[in-house]
């Protein structure tokens, strides 16, 4: 991911590397609103559209609870997200993860620019 313009982004990006990186762990309770604006650094509005974000992105999830770190986050680390780990901690690994294949199968990628022709039986081209 390109550097994030909008301090939201760059808010969302930050806690989208705590949760990737292990750091904040699945069903972890995140501070309330207002302390982590106070950590962050920004108003709670901005601190708002991040999650607002990371919620869409299936990063965390709120109840009337709190908010939480999402029990299976649907995405994976993109290609990006590990290389940056690997920065930052010299590891590509992610908490728990394991250099260990338990599942692999060759995926036929869709074919993309084909033209189909619908010929009538008995017709000319």
């Amino acid at each position: 991911m390109p550097e994030a313009e909008h301090p939201y982004m760059q808010v969302a990006e930050r806690i989208r590397r705590r949760i990737l990186d292990g750091e904040l762990e699945e069903g972890a309770k995140l501070p309330n609103q207002r302390d982590l604006a106070q950590q962050e650094g920004v108003a709670i509005a901005t601190l708002g559209r991040a999650l607002d974000q990371l919620q869409v992105e299936g990063y965390i999830t709120t109840s009337r609870k709190g908010t939480f770190v999402a029990n299976a986050p649907e995405v994976a680390p993109s290609s990006y997200d590990r290389i940056t780990r690997v920065l930052r901690t010299g590891s590509v690994l992610a908490e728990g993860e394991t250099m260990i294949v338990t599942a692999a199968e060759l995926i036929k990628p869709p074919q993309y620019g084909l033209r189909w022709e619908i010929r009538k039986p008995g017709g000319s081209e």
